[in-house]
């Protein structure tokens, strides 16, 4: 109860100070159950996961598969592809992919009798399973000027690069720097050149930075 209720008082101040987020797997429920207590008005709402507050708004439970008490080979894990269901920031971040396939590793999932609650109360939900029937993601950027406000149930951290970061991580990367914006006015064109020159180089040594960015690089450069 404690780690949860440090953690959504953190992901609140995001929220409301409009502060660049990424909630990743555990945080993403923790970003639901933060929602769910402060915007939908669901008091006490909790995860049923390591949360001992007494509350009747359990909005993160255990998936089918899990069998309490049973741990071995329970989780859901591996690539597993997703589906986009509406517009937001990060399904155009994704516009450069090639496919929607991201790695998971969790027993628990957003409680499917709470989405419509939710949702109505502006949790915007973007992204599913391909049956529909699990959360994947939400998008609140943009919602009252928020710059990146982003929560992914998978782990997108096992696929990025450096130089080739995944899009959650990219598009935080960006809204730090106040330059998402701009980044997604690119013709998706350009956004591929430059994710395919920095896939060429992940192998460099020092020299590579001492005369500024490369050419490639420079031609689509964000001014500030």
């Amino acid at each position: 109860a404690v780690v949860s209720t440090q953690s959504t008082g953190a992901i609140q101040w995001c929220r409301e100070k409009k502060v660049p987020m990424l909630a990743v797997c555990l945080g993403f429920q923790l970003a639901v159950v933060e929602f769910a207590r402060n915007v939908a008005g669901l008091e006490n709402a909790k995860s049923g996961e390591n949360d001992v507050l007494e509350s009747k708004h359990v909005v993160i439970v255990d998936m089918p598969e899990h069998n309490q008490g049973q741990l071995g080979g329970t989780m859901l894990l591996g690539a597993r592809e997703f589906q986009f269901t509406k517009e937001c920031r990060l399904k155009s971040l994704y516009a450069t992919c090639p496919g929607r396939k991201e790695r998971h590793r969790h027993r628990y999932e957003v409680n499917p009798e709470y989405t419509e609650k939710l949702v109505a109360a502006g949790l915007d939900f973007s992204a599913t399973n391909m049956d529909g029937t699990r959360m994947e993601a939400f998008d609140l950027t943009g919602v009252d000027n928020h710059p990146y406000f982003v929560g992914v149930q998978f782990h997108p951290e096992y696929l990025t690069r450096p130089l080739n970061p995944s899009p959650p991580y990219l598009g935080l990367i960006l809204a730090s720097h106040g330059q998402l914006e701009k980044y997604l006015e690119l013709p998706v064109a350009d956004r591929k050149n430059w994710r395919k020159y920095s896939q060429q180089h992940q192998e460099y040594d020092e020299s590579d930075f001492t005369d500024g960015p490369p050419a490639k690089l420079a031609d689509i450069k964000i001014e500030g």
